[in-house]
């Protein structure tokens, strides 16, 4: 990278090799004097660690970063810890009249068009492939200008290659009380060196490499306002022009994953999602990401570490987003769009982007894990693959009929036979308006096995199972929770119970979710589109005390005058089965 530097090569006077050291007290020609704010000086110092200052030399190598009231003034085009011994050359020259004195009077009125300005002095310190002190391997190649036609004065500098260091470097210039002062960006961070050095690749007059500042009395620096200042642009990237606006390109040495999609990025949670791309990629392909929304055009992205994000949700930011079903998923679908026209004339060249993603959830996703439950409730959380929703299932044994009092000690919880248990698997991470929870089927074993060849069913294709009378079907398919009830029983010769349930997520909007359960009419009529994901839940175990031997299968006390057995319910650790597709 050359830079936009005035010639340098082989003009002038070379600056000692000395580390930290400076060039000889450097005296303007009689009648002209340098104006910094309200300070008119006639000499200069030159200091090999990227400086200049008008009262004495200065060997500082610890850049300060500005404003640093420290009772000088000083220009610093690259403040830092630089060794000119072992490589590299420091030149200073001036011109009273010439072509670069005419070049450098023609480039101040094009960026301050109103003051025609007219220079009648310059001064120019190059350095040239300076190593960083200890580096002696890196070069570094940087310019100042001052220049001044009496009334106005002005300093520039220009940046060429800038080696990569771990040094901390400060730009700009600060007066001595700091009420003047202007910082580079980029200076005192990464950003300041290297391939993609904000000196080099940005600019407050829009020519990457040069920074112009005016600098006589009453004047704060330049106006002009870095078209990079506001971008931000990532290690990874470097702020460029295309087609007249600025933005950020990818680094050279960027990695470009699916370079087709711009590394496109899908994070799906609950009814929400939020979906990334790659905004240098955009850019290289023509798309501002400022011109980039989802349907609803008031939905535009934001920008985090380089990437340009979207987010909907079903509460108050749909952002156009839709929801439909296929029969073997539910999704939410959008788009993201964007117009760019290049042109923008009597003819168009206009062009679309439209990147459709999705929110999938998957019917039957097989999960087999073992979940650590309290005495509470048992839960299930579905970590679908990624691209996808997740949600959570959550069954909980309550007290009392209105649901209130859940069983939340950590210690035993004696329930008697033949008292009623209620029950409530819950679905969380769903949108409750559009999805429902239904269970399929509900049953018991004497051991912590859903397939156990003993069982006893509960609930059977959504209704109680007509072989046990105390059970009932309280809500099912309606809303996200879905209750039901039964009497306590115990199986003969077993001390312990464990409670299972096949559920399933419905789409509400077809409204065929809740079964219907009256004799004759048992059960769902068929599974459509309507059913998606499910899962299985369990819950136990639940031990007896010393029980009698009845021969039948489960046994419930109901002889008044007996003494009332009573299970117990143990916190354990309990595993969670999910039946293959």
């Amino acid at each position: 990278f050359v830079g936009p530097l005035y010639p340098y090569q082989n003009a002038g006077v070379k600056s000692p090799r000395s580390d930290d050291g400076s060039a000889p007290r450097f005296n303007l020609p009689p009648s002209k004097s340098f104006n910094f704010f309200g300070h008119r000086y006639s000499q200069i110092f030159l200091n090999n660690n990227g400086h200049l200052t008008f009262d004495a030399p200065w060997s500082s190598y610890i850049p300060e970063q500005f404003p640093r009231h420290g009772g000088r003034d000083i220009i610093a085009p690259f403040w830092a810890d630089l060794d000119n011994t072992v490589n590299g050359d420091i030149r200073y020259v001036q011109y009273s009249s010439g072509s670069v004195l005419q070049r450098v009077s023609n480039d101040i009125n094009a960026y301050f068009p109103a003051l025609s300005f007219r220079s009648n002095w310059v001064y120019i310190a190059t350095w040239e492939n300076v190593a960083y002190f200890n580096e002696f391997r890196t070069q570094t190649t940087f310019q100042v200008v001052l220049t001044t036609d009496g009334q106005f004065s002005f300093v520039l500098m220009n940046y060429g290659s800038i080696a990569p260091t771990s040094k901390p470097v400060q730009a700009g210039f600060d007066t001595a009380d700091s009420s003047h002062h202007y910082t580079i960006p980029g200076s005192m961070t990464n950003n300041a060196v290297g391939g993609n050095s904000f000196f080099s690749h940005r600019s407050n007059v829009s020519v990457p490499g040069r920074w112009v500042f005016r600098v006589d009395q009453g004047s704060t620096g330049c106006n002009y306002i870095d078209p990079c200042e506001q971008l931000h642009c990532t290690e990874y990237e470097r702020c460029g022009e295309r087609d007249g606006v600025y933005g950020c390109f990818c680094d050279e040495d960027h990695h470009r994953p699916n370079k087709e999609s711009y590394d496109s990025n899908v994070t799906c949670i609950s009814s929400s999602g939020i979906m990334s791309i790659s905004r240098c990629q955009l850019f290289e392909a023509g798309f501002h990401s400022s011109a980039l929304h989802l349907r609803d055009k008031s939905c535009t992205g934001t920008i985090k570490n380089g990437r340009l994000v979207f987010h909907f949700d079903n509460d108050d930011h749909l952002c156009g987003t839709t929801l439909r079903s296929n029969g073997t998923h539910f999704m939410y679908e959008n788009t993201i769009q964007g117009d760019v026209d290049t042109h923008r004339g009597l003819i168009s060249r206009q062009r679309t982007i439209n990147l459709r993603f999705c929110c999938v959830y998957p019917l039957e996703q097989a999960l087999s894990m073992s979940v650590g439950i309290s005495s509470l409730e048992s839960i299930v959380d579905k970590k679908l693959p990624f691209g996808t929703g997740s949600y959570r299932m959550r069954m909980t044994p309550y007290e009392d009929k209105d649901f209130l009092r859940p069983f939340n000690t950590n210690k035993n919880i004696g329930i008697e036979i033949n008292k009623v248990l209620f029950v409530e698997v819950r679905t969380e991470g769903v949108d409750e308006d559009q999805l429902s929870t239904i269970l399929e089927s509900c049953w018991a074993t004497p051991v912590n096995e859903a397939d156990y060849s003993v069982r006893w069913d509960l609930i059977d294709s959504q209704c109680p199972n007509p072989a046990d009378g105390t059970v009932k079907v309280i809500k099912n398919g309606v809303s996200t929770a879905a209750r039901f009830s039964f009497r306590m029983f115990t199986f003969t010769n077993h001390t312990e119970i464990y409670l299972h349930c096949n559920v399933h997520l419905c789409l509400l909007r077809n409204n065929n979710c809740s079964a219907h359960c009256s004799p004759g009419h048992q059960g769902r009529h068929r599974r459509d589109v309507s059913y998606h994901d499910s899962g299985s839940l369990s819950l136990g175990p639940l031990v007896l005390g010393e029980q009698p031997t009845t021969g039948e299968l489960i046994y419930r006390n109901d002889a008044s005058g007996h003494l009332t057995s009573v299970v117990t319910l143990i916190v354990s650790l309990l595993i969670t089965r999910i039946l293959a597709n």
